[in-house]
């Protein structure tokens, strides 16, 4: 993962671990898909930034050091057929490279993850 920044005398505390990204959301009911309805989506992410209702997705800042969310519950309520439901909703993050898969972070490759035991002992083993 790349993180560019304007430059500037003094980089903010949060530099390079914000990142932008355009999350996809697929799942929202089409009689839900207000930007109010987006807009808690993207709260409960990180900071919001935009929303793009023409293309399902919202702008948000997150936090690199923080695992990923590819997925999570909305409640519904007041709609026709949605009373009071959860609904699973995906997340797609656009333009998502070298992330890993095994733990959802970005601070490594899924090659070297601490959690997978079986890839990290391999490692060992082919390096003496």
């Amino acid at each position: 993962m790349l993180s560019l920044a304007r430059w500037q005398p003094k980089q903010s505390k949060s530099f390079p671990s914000e990142i932008m990204f355009w999350i996809r959301i697929i799942g929202v009911p089409l009689e839900f898909r207000t930007v109010h309805t987006f807009e808690s989506i993207g709260d409960a992410l990180e900071r919001l930034l935009a929303v793009d209702l023409d293309h399902n997705r919202i702008q948000v800042v997150i936090d690199a050091f923080k695992e990923l969310c590819f997925e999570t519950t909305v409640d519904f309520k007041g709609g026709e057929f949605y009373d009071g439901e959860e609904v699973a909703v995906s997340l797609r993050y656009e333009k998502l490279f070298g992330y890993c898969n095994v733990c959802a972070s970005l601070c490594h490759k899924e090659e070297l993850c601490p959690l997978d035991i079986l890839c990290f002992w391999h490692i060992i083993y082919m390096s003496y």
